[in-house]
């Protein structure tokens, strides 16, 4: 099954660099920036029109035992999706959390709030086909009890992202305009509010958040550059931080200390590294490989990026660290995508692909060592990791 909008994520991106790296202009590009995840599942809640109380409320089992670092997953679903709590030294042990009901064929697409106990996630509700622009934003707590329905008319494909502190949550609106940042604050009945993008914007790509600060890259309708904003939470001012490349970026991924941004190119999926503090920008070496989705080590020393085979040389994992790299992986067939890293920074999970970039397959869900050791984690079906949770099983 294909899932719009979510995991296996790398089917729709590297799909489109084979069939053609041009898709850098106009509405074209909301596809093509940096939201590289499988299409065909969409998102949660009930109908349109349903209120809060209407949709699939948490299903959690009795909270027995100490609170652990669990793995918050996804399992896409034709009509619904499930998230789960997992144990992943064990996978066996898990408890599901959240039932998403969805349009058919299409996935919700899920972030963890930074105190691994709520999760925020934009759906297209059943009876409705539009996902630009008839998706909801929703909030579930991870310990039970119902989701509320936080804004509506949202861009599924944008996704969500949380405040650094757990105090608002964006999504993407898409409006005959330019696309517009919805910003809704937590912990009240605060309606949502609109954060205009640039007037010569084709699309808007949300990229991170840290301190008082979010962050979303930008394109220009004009020019196909792709340009880092800023927004203050606390005051509300937007500022360019740095222009990104003369590409669309995608896979933005923002290090845990708010100094650099990796990310990469969606036509020639070059590998690029930001410094938010001098807003430089430089190319990562990969040897022309093609480079896929960045995932930085918990204390922010690193990120590695999965490049896939080509040129003779095999698909592998680089790190890279203070100027510079070594292979944490390297495989005889296939490639590994990363996803996230142990909190511990012990492992980096990864989709592994026996495939070719143009043909990659279906995916499996493994671990990759610090020492290089690959691991299978034992999750059937098409899931998606949203990230590490707080919880008991």
């Amino acid at each position: 099954m294909h899932v719009p909008g979510r995991p296996p994520a790398l089917r729709a991106a590297l799909t489109g660099w084979w069939a053609g790296c041009a898709l850098v202009l106009l509405v074209s590009l909301a596809l093509a920036c940096g939201e590289g995840r499988p299409q065909g599942v969409q998102p949660p809640g009930g109908g349109a029109t349903a209120p809060a109380g209407s949709t699939p409320a948490a299903s959690a089992s009795p909270t027995l035992g100490a609170e652990l670092s669990l793995m918050l997953v996804q399992e896409f679903g034709q009509n619904a999706d499930t998230l789960r709590l997992v144990d992943p030294r064990d996978p066996s042990r898990s408890r599901t959390v959240l039932t998403i009901e969805h349009a058919e064929g299409w996935g919700a697409r899920a972030a963890l709030s930074p105190d691994g106990r709520r999760v925020a996630y934009v759906v297209l509700p059943r009876g409705v086909r539009d996902d630009r622009r008839q998706a909801e934003l929703w909030v579930a707590s991870l310990e039970g009890g119902s989701p509320s329905r936080q804004a509506t008319e949202i861009d599924l494909r944008g996704g969500v992202l949380w405040a650094a502190d757990g105090s608002a949550v964006f999504a993407r609106r898409s409006t005959a305009d330019a696309p517009q940042l919805v910003r809704v604050d937590q912990g009240g009945t605060t309606e949502p509010r609109v954060i205009a993008a640039a007037s010569g914007a084709a699309s808007l790509t949300l990229a991170g958040a840290h301190g008082r600060y979010i962050y979303w890259s930008e394109v220009s309708q004009q020019t196909g550059q792709s340009v880092l904003k800023s927004y203050d939470l606390q005051s509300g001012q937007i500022a360019t931080v740095v222009t990104l490349a003369g590409e669309p970026a995608r896979d933005l991924a923002l290090s845990p200390d708010g100094a650099r941004l990796a990310f990469t190119g969606s036509s020639t999926f070059k590998a690029y590294l930001t410094d938010l503090g001098d807003r430089s920008v430089v190319e990562l070496p990969t040897g022309g490989q093609p480079a896929l989705r960045p995932a930085w080590l918990p204390d922010a020393s690193a990120v590695a990026f999965g490049l896939a085979p080509a040129g003779g040389q095999p698909g592998r994992v680089v790190l890279f660290q203070q100027g510079a790299a070594r292979d944490l992986i390297s495989l005889q067939r296939g490639f590994l995508q990363p996803l996230v890293w142990a909190p511990d920074g012990s492992s980096l999970v990864c989709y592994y692909y026996t495939g070719t970039i143009s043909n990659p397959g279906t995916p499996a869900l493994v671990t990759v060592g610090r020492d290089g050791r690959q691991a299978p984690l034992s999750l059937s079906g098409e899931v998606e990791v949203v990230g590490w949770a707080r919880g008991r099983l």
